[in-house]
């Protein structure tokens, strides 16, 4: 129940009050009872505060860690972003220190993992590691060109990555944690069916979703497919870390999977949609060029957004167009060169191309 009202809680407590008694503004008993009223409303405030901490649906954070581990699901750390091919600048022989703070320009901040000598070009390479865990600090070639720590000891050094930073993941979301917990209360743990093999996956960092083939090739043998974010596919390292985690080593019993379960892991491929727009018209006190950038940005939110295993239709994109304000009409619309549906597999993941008007 929501917090009372102070004005609420006080002609209440006043009504209650002998009528003998003077209880207007300013005299004795409103005085005297204003305060317990005060009191009374911050203390629903804080019991409403506490409710939604200890519900499920509603709870967040620290609050909502402990609940999740109480039924067995542990928040996803995320992971910090790294590279090794960090190289520095410097004089012969002289030494970058590990734990050396390097920076971008926007101020995302690495350290070095060990120390490093320069040779006899000056040069040194090392690996960094990130400050802190995120997506964030997954940076392109020569965005950490920052000295920030030792910069006496390195005075005329410079530094830059040959190689992208990568692998930053954030933390799970309370609502990504909170979905985990209410699939495993709704699906206990198993001898390792379908929903165990799932629940597995997404206990692995930067997994969103997953879908499990039994028997793919044969007895024992399970296939699952994972997904990053909005159905996108994952990175080699998680292909990596889910395998490690649910079957390390085929059928061997060593890992989440049973004994005799042989587990292979893959993830989805991207399908570019590219769709052709021809004969369009504009209503009357529109520009075409801006009508144009919203049907591409529409059609691009669907289609990015659609899950693998769905049907991309003609249909759906035909009512997109001629649902986005400015269209007067158009004479003809195709997906990849055709009027037909696209269907994609488990394994196939669309992404938008670009969006051509003739």
């Amino acid at each position: 129940m929501a917090a009372e009202e102070i004005d609420v809680i006080h002609d209440r407590m006043l009504t209650n009050i002998n009528d003998r008694y003077d209880k207007t503004e300013g005299k004795f008993m409103y005085d005297a009872t204003r305060p317990i009223a005060i009191e009374m409303h911050l203390g629903q405030q804080e019991n409403d505060m506490m409710m939604d901490k200890v519900n499920p649906r509603t709870s967040y954070g620290e609050w909502l860690t402990y609940i999740a581990a109480s039924h067995g699901v542990n928040r996803k750390p995320g992971q910090k972003a790294t590279c090794d091919n960090v190289v520095f600048y410097f004089v012969q022989d002289e030494v970058i220190p590990a734990g050396t703070m390097v920076s971008t320009t926007s101020g995302l901040n690495y350290f070095t993992v060990s120390d490093v000598v320069c040779d006899e070009e000056g040069k040194a390479v090392v690996s960094i590691i990130a400050e802190d865990y995120g997506e964030d600090y997954n940076v392109p070639v020569d965005a950490v060109i920052v000295i920030s720590s030792n910069t006496d000891l390195l005075q005329g050094a410079t530094v830059t990555n040959e190689s992208p930073v990568t692998g930053g993941i954030n933390p799970e979301s309370d609502e990504e944690l909170r979905q985990r917990m209410f699939e495993r209360v709704q699906n206990p743990p198993s001898s390792g069916n379908v929903a165990d093999y799932i629940r597995w996956a997404k206990e692995v960092n930067g997994v969103f979703d997953a879908t499990v083939i039994p028997t793919w090739n044969g007895g024992g043998t399970v296939k699952i497919i994972v997904y990053g974010e909005n159905g996108e596919p994952v990175s080699n390292e998680i292909l990596t870390n889910v395998k490690q985690y649910i079957d390390p080593y085929a059928g061997s019993g060593e890992g989440r999977a049973p004994i005799g379960a042989n587990v292979t892991v893959a993830t989805v491929t991207n399908v570019v949609i590219d769709v052709q727009i021809s004969g369009l018209v504009v209503k009357d006190g529109y520009a075409l060029e801006a009508v144009k950038n919203s049907i591409n940005t529409r059609l691009a939110d669907y289609i990015n957004n659609l899950p693998s295993r769905e049907t991309l239709t003609d249909k759906y994109l035909e009512a997109i167009v001629t649902t986005t304000e400015g269209v007067k009409n158009y004479v003809d619309l195709k997906i990849n060169g055709s009027n037909q549906d696209v269907t994609f597999t488990d394994e196939e993941k669309a992404i938008m191309g670009v969006v051509t008007y003739d």
